[in-house]
């Protein structure tokens, strides 16, 4: 069998937004969420100069994703640089020790794996991770 190890290059969702947001009680005493006062700062500051333009918006949009992309990409390439691998998969930004158990096509002639950890002829549970539908990853040979 060979052996795969699977990284998280680009999450599809950050961390950040991943994480779920404290409730807490406001002053009119509805649960909700509060607001760190720099968040409500650039809310503030972001409505203010909107000027209606769903083009102009959605660019800049694309272009802070494409950054946000490009930062978690170097700081997942310093990471693998400066950690092992067991450290990488305790992180959750990391699979080792997989096997393709399966391969087949999908659309548009996209090739579909289905990886396992298997040991001894057993397929064992993965351990907890951060993979989620449309992160970027890289596969690698490690057999």
């Amino acid at each position: 069998f060979q052996s795969f190890l699977l990284l998280l290059i680009c999450s599809a969702l950050s961390t950040e937004s991943r994480r779920m947001p404290e409730l807490k009680s406001n002053p009119s005493g509805k649960s909700g969420t509060a607001k760190p006062p720099k968040q409500e700062a650039l809310v503030s500051k972001l409505l203010s100069e909107w000027d209606g333009n769903i083009e102009k918006f959605v660019a800049t949009q694309l272009e802070l994703v494409q950054e946000e992309c490009t930062a978690e990409e170097h700081q997942t390439m310093k990471e693998q640089s400066e950690l092992s691998l067991k450290q990488l998969e305790s992180k959750g930004v990391a699979l080792i020790s997989l096997t393709v158990t399966e391969k087949k096509s999908g659309l548009g002639g996209r090739t579909l794996l289905t990886l396992e950890r298997v040991r001894g002829g057993v397929t064992q549970p993965l351990p907890a991770h951060r993979f989620s539908n449309g992160d970027i990853i890289a596969l690698r040979d490690t057999s």
